[in-house]
């Protein structure tokens, strides 16, 4: 009967289930949550669940449904006093601009959220918008401002014990070297993301460090090494249940390897599986490695028509950008 309790208890075994891959049961845990924390007329409580419901519709693929909880948490923590949640909610905002390849409205929200987090002293928030804003400098190659802002969040969220922060900080900046061409450096950084993800079961992260290393091996010659890891990289999707983001990821780089290799077949039946996901998605940072993919696959085979569309719609995605 104590309901703000329960409120409370099923906000917390949501973040659980969460962290652990299980988003399905997060969420039923977080709608619970919520409608509790609105009929006490929780402000913070309701914000702060909406906010987290939005993050795992993205995991699960639904963009807009994702933008419409972030949103919901913004305008109901609006009508309170500036707080953390409130912050949070703009950090949030934030990183959704920097996952769609907006990295100026990343940066700009990212600041706003930072600033009010270190007037709060509110330690995660800061790491997470250190983590935004960081990744959207390493998107735009300014390494020297990118890295240190990388390397803080993931060192601040260890030492107050936020693993899944940790993991995005290290996940975020070994890509953004990978993407600039440093991989020696990037495979070390995936590396002990890799070791620390599994050890603190984080399949997302866990799952996401075997493709990027994938990539690496790939492209600088290490075939032998990188077709080796598409059974960890299955087990790990195996893993992750129903994860989107991992599944998009880890089959767009299967169907790039089957190009490669001439076996345009094979990365058409991978490509047509995953496409209405992939569109589902919405973002660029998944559109397009799909789309170069499909691009490359139809052009093998003959069909001009499907090429002559594919490129229009990457060129669209591009220009939205």
């Amino acid at each position: 009967e104590e309901h703000a309790q329960r409120a409370s208890i099923l906000r917390k075994l949501g973040e659980c289930y969460w962290v652990i891959g299980d988003p399905k049961t997060a969420q039923e845990m977080l709608e619970d949550s919520f409608n509790l924390f609105e009929n006490l007329g929780d402000i913070h409580g309701a914000g702060a669940v909406q906010r987290m419901i939005g993050r795992l519709y993205w995991e699960m693929g639904d963009r807009e449904q994702a933008l419409a909880h972030y949103q919901q948490a913004l305008s109901i923590l609006e009508q309170g006093p500036e707080s953390a949640e409130l912050a949070w909610a703009i950090s949030s905002i934030s990183q959704m601009y920097m996952l769609a390849g907006d990295f100026q409205a990343a940066i700009t929200w990212g600041d706003r959220a930072l600033e009010q987090a270190l007037r709060l002293g509110a330690h995660d928030v800061a790491i997470h918008a250190l983590n935004n804003v960081g990744t959207s400098y390493l998107n735009t190659g300014d390494v020297d401002v990118a890295r240190p802002m990388l390397e803080e969040s993931a060192r601040r969220a260890r030492a107050f014990g936020l693993p899944h922060d940790a993991c995005r900080a290290l996940v975020n900046l070994g890509e953004g070297l990978t993407g600039l061409g440093h991989y020696q450096e990037a495979h070390q950084v995936l590396e002990n993301l890799h070791e620390y993800a599994a050890k603190v079961q984080a399949p997302l992260y866990a799952g996401s460090s075997l493709v990027e290393l994938a990539k690496i091996e790939w492209w600088s010659g290490d075939w032998k090494t990188a077709l080796q890891r598409r059974q960890e990289i299955l087990r790990w999707l195996e893993l992750g249940r129903q994860l989107a983001y991992l599944e998009l990821v880890g089959h767009t780089f299967f169907a790039h390897i089957h190009n490669d290799l001439g076996q345009f077949q094979a990365a058409g039946q991978i490509l047509k599986k995953i496409r209405p996901k992939v569109e589902k998605f919405n973002e660029l940072q998944m559109s397009a490695p799909f789309l170069r993919e499909y691009i490359r696959t139809s052009h093998a085979l003959g069909r001009q028509s499907e090429t002559l569309q594919a490129v229009q719609e990457l060129l669209e995605d591009i220009e939205r950008v």
